[in-house]
């Protein structure tokens, strides 16, 4: 893109991390790929070349090139030259678990295994880990604890900042010998979605989902409410109509204008009549009845409007009085089979 086009040598800065990095090659205009002989024909067809072909003699040892992103310059995930990536929209109010759903279910991985996700393996990439290590780190702190040390304690991670740029969460997941692909877990505030000026900027992870991840705060239910927070109800109408009005834009043959929702209802031991998910995954139905016991029929006839693709499951990442977090595993294991029924 001519517009956004760095030059070779220039320096640019992310706005996730604040970092400057060196640009080592000029980014490809359209119509400037090059190509390369398709299945040993002579048909050539257009390729996008990785960041080391680009530098070509350039290259260094030392060098660890990336693509980067031309709207906010920090580096793309490595991996998605050779994997497909598998985006997903993870949205919730401030304060309704999103990042301690993570933390939980990097930890009881390290318990269960990738199998109880009833996939080969899934383990969070290297800049995932970094990132998430450091979002509340304290250099005022000795031992300086990260949240995964945080979490083992049973101290919750600090509030997410609506206004900071959270790059894409990735899992590498193997569904066979044959196939594995990059799951990118998106973090959405609430919010983000619903601001004016922001919701153009953020809905665009929305209508790439293969799959909305809603994490509902029963604290925000009418019932339990004490915040001036946007109803749930009126976040998750939003996303539908957004998808029904400007989704669908994809080229693919098997897109879907929708992508499935699953929608999670987190803090699930502070419920009025708390699930016992001890022993499993409890019905569905449950769940919804759980959502008009806290007067929450609005956030329930929105969930309704994806018809057969919505999915209701309980979560208790972080127990108020201790214990395992429950529900999480179960979570995205449905999680993964729906993106893996959608490839």
């Amino acid at each position: 893109m001519a517009d956004t086009k760095q030059r070779s040598g220039s320096r640019v800065q992310s706005v996730v991390d604040g970092k400057s990095r060196i640009v080592l090659a000029e980014a490809l205009g359209i119509g400037s790929f090059p190509k390369r002989a398709k299945f040993g024909f002579t048909t050539t067809v257009p390729y996008l070349p990785s960041p080391y072909e680009m530098l070509g003699a350039k290259a260094q040892p030392e060098a660890r090139p990336a693509r980067a992103c031309p709207m906010c310059c920090h580096p793309l995930t490595q991996t998605i030259d050779f994997r497909d990536p598998y985006p997903i929209a993870l949205i919730g109010h401030a304060e309704a678990s999103k990042t301690t759903t993570i933390i939980a279910l990097i930890e009881l991985l390290n318990k269960v295994g990738p199998e109880a996700l009833g996939v080969e393996s899934f383990a969070p990439t290297e800049s995932t880990m970094h990132y998430l290590r450091e979002l509340d780190l304290d250099p005022s702190d000795p031992n300086n604890p990260d949240v995964f040390t945080k979490f083992r304690s049973g101290v919750r991670p600090n509030r997410t900042d609506a206004s900071r740029h959270r790059p894409p969460l990735e899992f590498v997941a193997g569904f066979g010998s044959e196939k594995s692909c990059s799951v990118l877990i998106q973090d959405l505030a609430g919010e983000d979605v619903t601001h004016p000026e922001l919701r153009p900027k953020f809905s665009r992870y929305v209508f790439w989902a293969d799959a909305i991840l809603f994490i509902y705060n029963p604290e925000d239910s009418p019932l339990l409410k004490t915040t001036a927070r946007q109803d749930q109800a009126i976040l998750l109408n939003g996303i539908f109509e957004d998808l029904e009005a400007y989704g669908g834009q994809s080229h693919s043959p098997s897109a879907r204008s929708i992508p499935p929702l699953i929608f999670a209802v987190s803090k699930c031991d502070l419920l009025p009549n708390p699930p016992d998910l001890r022993n499993g995954i409890v019905p569905e139905a449950q769940v919804e009845g759980a959502l008009k016991e806290l007067n929450d029929t609005a956030v329930l006839a929105a969930a309704r409007r994806w018809g057969d693709d919505v999915h209701f499951r309980f979560i208790a990442p972080m127990p108020e009085n201790g214990g395992e977090p429950q529900g999480v595993v179960e979570l995205f294991n449905l999680l993964l089979s729906v993106i893996n029924r959608r490839s």
